[in-house]
């Protein structure tokens, strides 16, 4: 509970600004990896109600700007666990 407590609070100083200047699609593909990491670009497409094109000029875009990698065909991960965790804490996305 402490750990959550300080990852929420540390997470809107950190992470709150940085969201601001990301796309609505930007940000659902990162909560789509987010809650359900692995997500291929399909499947967060189905899931967020956003077009495959959208899915993957995000997926690239985000991976420029450091904020995921590509660990295998189709699958990506965040570059920063603290980001992935502060996430799925964050309701307002």
């Amino acid at each position: 509970e402490v750990i959550k407590t300080v990852l929420r609070k540390e997470g809107e100083q950190l992470f709150k600004e940085f969201i601001a200047n990301l796309s609505p699609s930007e940000i659902k593909v990162i909560k789509g990896l987010a809650t359900s990491p692995g997500l291929s670009p399909i499947e967060i497409s189905r899931r967020e109600f956003i077009g495959d094109n959208s899915v993957n000029t995000s997926l690239n875009l985000l991976g420029k700007k450091g904020i995921i990698k590509k660990i295998e065909r189709g699958k990506y991960e965040f570059t920063d666990n603290m980001f992935s965790e502060w996430l799925k804490s964050y309701n307002s996305l």
